[in-house]
């Protein structure tokens, strides 16, 4: 299991998830799905890096951060990478007021049209909400990273909360699939 869901970049990850206050196998899993780990990955987004991140999401960031000079190249280099990826999501977190999926959701949809969604759909359970998303990929991508994120801390920290998450995603997405 430690060749499927490894722990690269230990060091890095356990210092900006710290540093941000994420959860260090958060960041594993967005990296996983993201871009499996390889810092030189470019998307047909223009997303770059072990996070994924595209130009305008890392300038923004970068300014935040205090980070002047910013070049979507350095997004490459896997400490800005997990750093800049870091922030991000602990901002994603704090604007969904702790939910997890929604900041997943964020992460690949944007902040503005998850808070649409949320509006559109003001009662909705989360599960239901998840399976509701509109953007085919989005709704795909946060089912992923959930299962990842509760493969990951189901591995590590085997507690009744992550063999919770983990049964909880790995039944709905195997009726995903069915």
């Amino acid at each position: 299991w430690m060749l499927s869901y490894p722990l690269p970049y230990r060091e890095l990850v356990q210092k900006y998830a710290a540093e941000f206050g994420v959860d260090p196998f958060f960041i594993w899993a967005i990296m996983r799905e993201e871009s499996s780990f390889r810092p030189e990955v470019y998307s047909p987004a223009k997303a770059v890096g072990l996070t994924q991140m595209i130009y305008s999401t890392g300038k923004i960031t970068a300014r935040k951060m205090g980070v002047s000079g910013f070049k979507l190249s350095d997004l490459e280099d896997p400490e800005t990478s997990i750093r800049f990826g870091a922030y991000h999501m602990r901002e994603l977190i704090d604007r969904f007021g702790g939910n997890i999926s929604l900041a997943i959701s964020s992460y690949n949809a944007g902040g503005s049209a998850v808070a649409r969604w949320m509006t559109e759909r003001p009662d909705m359970e989360m599960d239901e909400f998840n399976e509701d998303i509109p953007f085919y990929e989005t709704r795909r991508y946060t089912r992923r990273v959930l299962q990842s994120y509760a493969i990951y801390r189901y591995l590590y920290t085997p507690d009744k909360v992550s063999f919770e998450l983990w049964q909880r995603t790995t039944q709905a997405n195997r009726e995903k699939q069915e």
